[in-house]
């Protein structure tokens, strides 16, 4: 029992289990007809004119190769002035470069950022708008995992989006 192992006395102490439910973040589930199409990620930039009308965004992918697709497929929504608010992160790059990228993204400079497992490690970024899953993860609990980058302030009522064939 962890009680007795942490020495915590249960009747001078009582157990209270918050779980992991996180009623804040809405999850879909949409199909894609073809994982090297990209054109389901289009609504994320369609209209937008200004940094504003891009949502922070974490857009998951399974390989560095989708990560520089996608990225490429976003940018070139976007007119040449916010273009910039878009990048990618991926085991390819330098210390240096995640060190800049994620810094840009958490200054929110970069609003949408495309990123592969390494992305997603050691981020705490509490407004992050949505959350995509681009192609089936490895596992529900990567999902879960990933889903739970979206709404860490538990006032934002948040998105997390599982795109798949």
């Amino acid at each position: 029992d962890v009680r007795s192992k942490l020495h915590i006395d249960s009747a001078k102490s009582f157990h209270l289990n918050l779980g992991n439910d996180r009623p804040n973040i809405t999850h879909e589930v949409c199909y894609i007809p073809n994982s090297k199409d990209y054109s389901p990620l289009n609504f994320l930039v369609s209209n937008a004119k200004r940094l504003e009308d891009i949502p922070r965004t974490l857009v998951f992918v399974n390989t560095v190769k989708n990560s520089q697709a996608a990225h490429r497929h976003l940018r070139k929504l976007l007119p040449e002035s916010l273009q910039a608010l878009v990048n990618f992160l991926n085991s390819r790059h330098s210390v240096r470069t995640k060190k800049t990228v994620l810094q840009r993204f958490c200054e929110a400079t970069t609003r949408l950022l495309v990123v592969t497992e390494i992305g997603g490690m050691g981020l705490d970024i509490p407004d992050i708008e949505l959350v995509i899953q681009f192609g089936v993860p490895k596992s529900l609990t990567n999902w879960m995992q990933r889903a739970g980058w979206a709404a860490r302030l538990h006032s934002m009522q948040d998105r997390a989006i599982l795109l798949v064939k």
